[in-house]
């Protein structure tokens, strides 16, 4: 079920698209590149896109690492912190920090790979996406058992329903077994993505 291929529509303005490309930025290079023309109108003019060198583009994925997987970091602490309470542990509120911890990983390795992210939540599109650069990353949410699978739809519900739906119920083990996969995403996601930066 999770490993079907799905359609993404991304909309960009035009100002954008061609301030990307004068950049040089990878993703839209690469759209430009690669990309099929389906309607030209004539009325806009594409400017060409650079092919950025590794070396300009380093650090920019460098801060872009910095930044995502500080982010994912905290949110995972934040995630323990939540269920450890020793008076009110708060799963609702760990399941949600645990659901920002995995897209934070996954976006430091999109922009490390790809030098571009879009706003979006869903974890089990962000995984297929992240899954693409690195084959560790299939092991990270497996979908074997009925209780696994529930485990991950449970994480993808977390970043809307944890916090409005009173009907939204995680167990305590759950969510230590959750802490577990997503501990393991940050390796992987650190290991990965520094590998890359120190790529000469």
């Amino acid at each position: 079920m999770y490993d079907q291929p799905s359609a993404t529509l991304i909309l960009e303005p035009i100002e954008r698209l061609n301030e990307q490309l004068a950049k040089g930025r990878y993703f839209f290079v690469d759209v430009q590149k690669e990309g099929i023309l389906l309607y030209d109108s004539g009325e806009y003019q594409l400017v060409e896109g650079r092919e950025l060198p590794w070396e300009e583009r380093r650090p920019i994925a460098q801060d872009d690492y910095e930044q995502w997987f500080e982010s994912g970091e905290g949110f995972f602490i934040h995630a323990q912190i939540s269920l450890d309470r020793n008076t009110f542990p708060d799963f609702k509120r760990s399941a949600f920090f645990l659901h920002q911890a995995t897209e934070s990983f996954y976006n430091a390795i999109l922009l490390v790979f790809t030098g571009y992210k879009k706003k979006e939540h869903d974890i089990l599109k962000l995984g297929k996406k992240a899954r693409s650069h690195n084959l560790e990353l299939f092991k990270i949410f497996p979908v074997d058992t009925p209780e696994r699978k529930e485990c991950l739809d449970l994480l993808k519900d977390a970043y809307i329903k944890a916090r409005y739906d009173k009907h939204y119920k995680i167990s305590k083990e759950q969510l230590l077994y959750l802490i577990e996969r997503v501990e393991e995403l940050k390796k992987i996601t650190e290991k990965i993505c520094l590998e890359k930066l120190n790529k000469v």
